[in-house]
């Protein structure tokens, strides 16, 4: 099994993404390696204990030639499975672990459709809120549609009354006008032209 393999592993079993189970693989093998540099021993119950080991320099042959060679020194580490790993080791009853896997992929599947169905729901739900929100607002808006075509009826109307009553005041104006002219009765006599025209050329003959 390569890193690959084992993060595919991790991820089924503890129903992670394979970025989560990546990570945690890496930080396992990171927190390792550094507690084994330190010189202290990781210990994992039912698992086992890595052991951090010292080579003094020493000096060895090469087998080509024989000579002999100076080989520094180095570090290591050691593997000790724990009691509980070994008996699994020789235990018979390695499918239940892969029954297992399939249960914890089959409950990160369920896991993964849960939030989408949510999600489809709460959409839903929104949409559902718009549309009574859009139905709400029609009957408001028509009311004030016809609230404004009322007004402008209205104004109209009292228009009309003012121009009428305006248009009454006129005429009536101009009859009392026409009343107060006076009329000359028939009976008033009216003086003579040639009469008058007499007058004038007797005074001139005297």
């Amino acid at each position: 099994m390569n890193k690959s393999e084992l993060v595919e592993a991790v991820a089924a079993a503890a129903g992670l993404e394979r970025k989560q189970a990546e990570a945690a693989v890496s930080a396992f093998a990171e927190s390792v390696v550094a507690a084994a540099r330190s010189g202290e021993n990781v210990s994992i119950f039912g698992f086992g204990t890595f052991k951090p080991t010292a080579r003094k320099a020493r000096t060895g042959r090469n087998p080509q030639n024989g000579e002999p060679v100076k080989i520094a020194a180095s570090k290591g580490v050691k593997f000790q499975p724990s009691s509980a790993f070994k008996v699994l080791l020789n235990s018979k009853k390695a499918p239940a672990k892969k029954a297992a896997l399939s249960k914890a992929a089959a409950k990160k599947t369920a896991t993964n459709k849960a939030p989408a169905t949510r999600a489809t729901a709460a959409k839903a739900t929104a949409a559902k809120a718009t549309a009574s929100k859009a139905t709400a607002a029609r009957p408001a808006a028509s009311r004030a549609a016809a609230s404004r075509v009322t007004a402008a009826k209205a104004t109209s109307k009292a228009a009309a009354r003012t121009t009428a009553a305006k248009a009454a005041a006129r005429t009536t104006a101009a009859r009392a006008a026409v009343k107060a002219v006076p009329v000359r009765s028939a009976r008033t006599p009216v003086p003579s032209t040639a009469g008058t025209a007499k007058a004038a050329a007797s005074s001139k003959k005297r």
